[in-house]
């Protein structure tokens, strides 16, 4: 009876948790919208200024576009809670990492971590959504960072690594920390599980939400004296792959 009310409440709690989410969505599409607007009128107050440093149009266009993909994740989270269909199109999972490395580039050097990129050198073309898979990857790299640290600052690497593996796609994010206690991989994926004193716990239960939509497995292990390793299994779109080149 017990476990049956936990379960009850946890429900209740993922109910919760997709009416706050469909909730802040709304909220925010409107300042986020309010700011692609107001950086678009700037460029056009600035366009007949003479010595406008260019660095001032570069940095409104990149607001400009930041602004319209946070636009874009909150579509897709609204939608991934909501349990409406996601339109998927081919993409390159190398590419989704090179898009992630680029947006956590600031945070790993001001953590003084070492990236290395152990990417296929054939694309690993997939059906999916492209800002859910950078949010899953954001995730794994957030998480590997986090377990860095308190290491020596000569042990903080991660390694990230894609390949084919006959018709599967395969993503790895490794890190050099310390790795994760056997009783914990058995929960890791449950959602409101964290290791953190604050975290939620939806993070990596999220990911494989994310992942086993598109046919997809995710697990972790540790790696014999080089700290936890997340295995990301994607069906590969042979057929649509021409498109890619």
């Amino acid at each position: 009876m017990k476990e049956h009310l936990e379960k009850l409440s946890h429900v209740a709690r993922l109910h919760t948790m997709g009416e706050m989410a469909s909730g802040i969505a709304h909220e925010l599409n409107q300042p986020l919208t309010a700011i692609s607007n107001y950086c678009q009128a700037a460029m056009q107050l600035l366009d007949g200024v003479e010595d406008v440093p260019p660095q001032v149009n570069s940095a409104l266009k990149l607001a400009v576009a930041q602004a319209g993909r946070a636009g874009e994740i909150i579509k897709r989270l609204r939608a991934l809670v909501s349990k409406r269909a996601i339109e998927t199109r081919l993409i390159d999972v190398n590419q989704v990492v090179g898009n992630c490395m680029f947006l956590v580039e600031y945070d790993l050097r001001e953590r003084g971590i070492e990236v290395v990129q152990l990417l296929s050198g054939y694309s690993i073309p997939v059906m999916a959504d492209s800002i859910q898979l950078e949010q899953v990857v954001l995730n794994l790299l957030s998480n590997a960072m986090d377990a860095l640290k308190d290491e020596p600052a000569m042990k903080r690497h991660v390694i990230v690594h894609t390949r084919r593996e006959g018709k599967k796609g395969i993503l790895e994010v490794r890190d050099t920390g310390r790795g994760i206690t056997p009783d914990l991989l058995e929960v890791l994926f449950h959602p409101f599980f964290s290791t953190k004193p604050h975290g939620m716990g939806l993070g990596l239960s999220i990911c494989q939400t994310i992942v086993e939509q598109y046919g997809g497995l995710i697990s972790a292990e540790n790696i014999p004296a080089s700290g936890a390793c997340f295995h990301i299994e994607l069906p590969l779109a042979l057929q649509a792959e021409r498109q890619l080149t």
